[in-house]
């Protein structure tokens, strides 16, 4: 990606969820960074998935940042990428958006 500031999302949700989990229940690679963040790769583009309220396996909000775009969609639109990523995440919870 070029620019200073990446491209980004943030999901605020009704109940808090444990992000790993619901990572693992969609099958998305990821590999802890620490207790709030994990790098996540989706659709062969890496995201930061930050908890901001809580720790990642217990929280309301969370941010997801675009850290590389798809070798095989460079062109994507990212703002599409990160909120197709939130959808496929939030199907494995039985949560929903605020």
């Amino acid at each position: 990606m070029t620019g200073d500031e990446e491209p980004a999302q943030q999901c605020t949700l009704s109940e808090p969820v444990d992000l790993h989990a619901a990572l693992e229940t969609a099958a998305i690679e990821y590999p802890d960074v620490d207790a709030n963040r994990a790098v996540v790769i989706y659709q062969h583009a890496i995201l930061m998935v930050t908890a901001t309220e809580g720790l990642a396996t217990e929280t309301r909000e969370f941010d997801v940042e675009l850290w590389q775009a798809s070798p095989t969609e460079p062109d994507r639109d990212p703002d599409s990428l990160l909120a197709a990523f939130i959808d496929e995440l939030l199907t494995t919870t039985e949560t929903t958006r605020r």
